[in-house]
């Protein structure tokens, strides 16, 4: 992927950060009121995973226990995989302090009494989940009776859950299982939860025994359910009417007869949310009136109908609805008999080909959200400006070519998104919308912005991007987040400077030759983003911004970095790609802070020693073809986890790599020669210091002429946490003299390379799964891609007959 490609991706990504966190949504979850850490163990096979923001990783129970240790009294969520642990190690869980959530993901292994009592110690245990990997036990080999071929046929060991401790479970309230449980003898179990209100179940063996009447019986205090798995079954459906106390539930289901059966026996269900799997035409005869309680319903059906469909007599009868979500299904028309639920304060109708709206919609007074995204409405009628207590409007992709004057009418309305539409211009109304906090009008043909939008106090998200804009909004003073990428701004007025609120302005992917000095009084700035421009330099008191964490400047015509620069000590990230820079300025090193650079920089020819500051950088990348050699400062950045380097004339790597002790993913490379095929990099071989990285991980050497892969697979056994090794197209023709037995691992590429010979001793790879050897000299056989590694094993004796 080109630079310029990567660039615009970056600008969309970013201003889609607008369009995916804007519309609030309610709280759900246990975690959801009071975001808490999750420790999680580091996966096994696979590239590890990194610590962030709520979140820590262990590579033991003992090292989850030092880890907990750190933090005392901090509330957790604990994320556990339980394969056949030593004695010991249940004693170190034993000792922890309880979690709030936790998850327990079975490997080959049961739900036992061993980890019962444990949990029953956890006295702040509210909500627990289990899941279970299991693999086939035995297959057998049975013939089909045509032409005597044969099929297997796999076992599966079907769990139990411990017959004895779950009445100590004093404190779980919501239960997850997420297994081939044997469900019948399950909820006998789950039956001594004292406190047990939410119970899920995903049950993927469809040959499993479903409970009757009789199981469900047995927890008659649940006020939540949600079963996934039996949707196909029938006659599973009428034994949920044991459930009287129900306040909620989730399942899918085609049965429409039992399911009408079933609501009869639900009085007090308020919540109700079906994934109806039978054929559309069917829908309408769904009947939801025997559900006196019923204050929120979410309707779906996989699958796109053919014929749109009426769900007047479905809702007839239902007077107590405050929210109704009916996405995806195509409706005939808005069904009328929703109108008799004068309490409906959500409606949600995205994506149901709706043509029109009803004149009689206003009828809804009480409505606060609705949603009518996807819908081919093309005009929006005038009517919507009497729902008077609307905050929320969304009205992406509905065709509209404008918006009603009477949307000024919404005093309440906090937030309005009309993307992706045919819109020219925006009513002068929107200007009375005293409370509007965010407006998205992104990806139409807007050609200026009202100037009415600055009498609005509340704005804050502004995001007009992706349209026909030829003057900058410097009126809205009050705005904190302004996104005007992909517009026809020529230039940047003085003005700019009085936006003193702002912390986020992008103006990528506009004819942009300069910036103003005054830019530099955006001292709430936080993300500049200028990508995709034609700006020639940029304004010395670009140095001000003493806040901003994030600037993005690739695909311009920069020659030089201004020194001011380095006086951006809050940067955290970096983006500096496809620019004429030969050399970045000393002061850089002022960017104590940064944690991400990309310098795809193709005429950059050296770095300054002074990039040894950025302590705290954990991801770097660097692409140019004059770039010889890396500074040794470069492995002062102590902080470094992810390096990536590309460019044809590097000819090596620092010789002190190994300072870099957090280091876990490293490649270089470089272009291919477009006629030959063959790798155009210098770099030879890898400095032995490498094998001083002991949280290497990934490494991958691409593209390069003459590169010693025997020498750089024998410093690779060294590496002990090594698990993913690439070495394509670089030349390499022997794989003699390695000791593979020491290598631990799991992913091994040697694409494109001049192979034309394996070692049997490959296979001596103890933790090995796929290799891939495509695009060699081999024979057929084994010139392709192998997973799991017994694929190879047969290969090679296959070659050797």
């Amino acid at each position: 992927m080109s630079y310029t490609t990567r660039s615009s991706w970056l600008t969309y990504l970013i201003c889609l950060l607008f369009l995916s966190g804007a519309r609030p949504v309610a709280a759900q979850s246990i975690d959801a009121k009071a975001p808490l850490l999750w420790y999680v163990p580091q996966p096994t096979g696979q590239p590890p995973r990194e610590d962030g923001p709520g979140l820590i990783t262990y590579t033991s129970w003992a090292d989850l226990a030092q880890k907990v240790a750190q933090r005392p009294d901090q509330p957790f969520h604990l994320h556990l995989t339980v394969r056949q642990p030593a004695l010991t190690d249940w004693q170190v869980l034993r000792q922890l302090p309880s979690p709030t959530k936790l998850v327990v993901e079975l490997i080959d292994s049961t739900l036992n009494e061993r980890l019962l009592p444990i949990m029953a110690g956890w006295a702040s245990l509210q909500s627990l989940n289990v899941g279970a990997e299991y693999r086939p036990r035995s297959y057998t080999m049975v013939p089909d009776g045509k032409g005597g071929q044969k099929t297997i046929s796999e076992t599966t060991f079907l769990p139990t859950l411990p017959q004895t401790g779950w009445d100590r479970l004093t404190s779980v309230r919501e239960l997850t299982l997420s297994t081939n449980l044997n469900v019948r003898q399950a909820l006998s179990q789950l039956s001594r939860l004292p406190a047990l209100e939410s119970l899920t179940l995903y049950l993927w063996d469809t040959s499993a025994e479903l409970p009757t009447a009789a199981d469900w019986a047995l927890l008659p205090q649940l006020r939540e359910l949600t079963v996934n798995g039996f949707d196909t079954r029938p006659d599973w459906l009428i034994g949920l009417g044991r459930l009287t106390n129900l306040r909620k539930l989730t399942f899918s289901s085609g049965q429409l007869a039992d399911m009408n059966a079933l609501f009869t026996s639900l009085q007090r269900l308020e919540t109700l949310d079906l994934d109806y799997v039978g054929p559309a035409d069917r829908l309408p005869r769904l009947r939801l009136a025997a559900l006196p309680a019923l204050q929120s319903l979410h309707l779906s059906r996989y699958g796109k109908e053919e014929k749109a469909v009426d769900l007047d007599s479905t809702l007839a009868g239902v007077t107590t609805l405050r929210h109704l979500t009916l996405d995806g299904i195509r409706l005939a028309a808005l069904p009328r008999s929703l109108l008799a639920n004068p309490q409906l304060v959500t409606l949600s109708l995205v994506d149901c080909e709706l043509t029109a709206l009803p004149e009689s919609l206003d009828n809804l007074t009480r409505l606060e959200e609705l949603h009518l995204d996807r819908n081919p409405l093309q005009t929006l009628p005038a009517l919507v400006g009497r729902l008077t207590r609307l905050r929320q409007l969304s009205l992406d992709r509905c065709e509209l070519t404008e918006l009603p004057a009477t949307l000024g009418q919404l005093g309440q309305l906090t937030y309005l998104t009309a993307t992706q539409n045919h819109l020219t211009r925006l009513p002068e109304s929107l200007g009375q919308l005293r409370q509007l906090r965010d407006l998205n009008v992104s990806m139409n043909d807007l050609t200026d912005l009202p100037g009415s939008l600055r009498q609005l106090p509340a704005l804050e998200r502004l995001a007009a991007f992706t349209n026909q804009l030829t003057r900058f909004p410097v009126e809205l003073a009050q705005v904190r987040h302004l996104y005007l990428s992909d517009n026809q701004l020529t230039n940047v007025p003085d003005a700019v400077g009085e936006l003193r609120r702002l912390r986020s302005l992008t103006l990528a992917g506009n004819p942009l030759t300069s910036l103003p000095e005054t830019i530099g009084q955006l001292d709430s700035l936080e993300m500049l983003t200028l990508g995709d421009n034609q700006l020639t330099a940029l304004p010395q008191r670009i140095g001000q911004l003493s806040r901003l964490s994030w600037l993005e400047l690739g695909n311009n015509r920069l020659r030089e970095l201004p020194e001011s620069i380095g006086s951006l000590t809050s940067l955290t990230a970096v983006v500096i790609g496809n620019n004429p820079l030969e050399i970045l300025p000393a002061s850089v090193g002022g960017w104590q802070r940064l944690r991400t650079a990309s310098l795809q920089l193709p005429y950059l020819r050296r770095l300054p020693d002074q990039i040894g500051n950025w302590q705290q950088l954990e991801d770097l990348t660097i692409e140019s073809d004059q770039l010889v050699l890396l500074p040794d400062a470069l492995t002062d950045c102590r902080s470094l986890t992810v390096l990536t380097l590309s460019g044809n004339k590097l000819i090596g790597l620092p010789e002190r790599m190994g300072k870099l002790t957090r280091l876990r993913q490293l490649v270089v490379s470089a272009r291919s020669d477009s006629t030959t095929g063959s790798g155009l990099g210098r770099l030879t071989n890898l400095p032995a210091d490498l094998v001083n990285c002991p949280a290497l991980t990934d490494l991958t050497v691409q593209q390069q002429q003459a590169f010693d892969g025997g020498d750089a697979l024998r410093l690779s056994a060294a590496l002990p946490r090594l698990q993913t090794l690439s070495f394509i197209n670089c030349g390499i023709t022997d794989l003699s003299g390695i000791v593979w037995s020491k290598l631990s691992l799991v992913n091994l590429n040697l694409m494109q390379n001049r192979l034309s010979q394996l070692p049997n001793s490959l296979l001596d790879m103890p933790n090995l799964t796929q290799i891939n050897l495509a695009d060699n000299n081999l024979p057929p056989q084994l010139n392709r891609f192998f997973r799991p590694k017994s694929e190879l094993a047969k290969a090679l004796a296959k070659a050797a007959e």
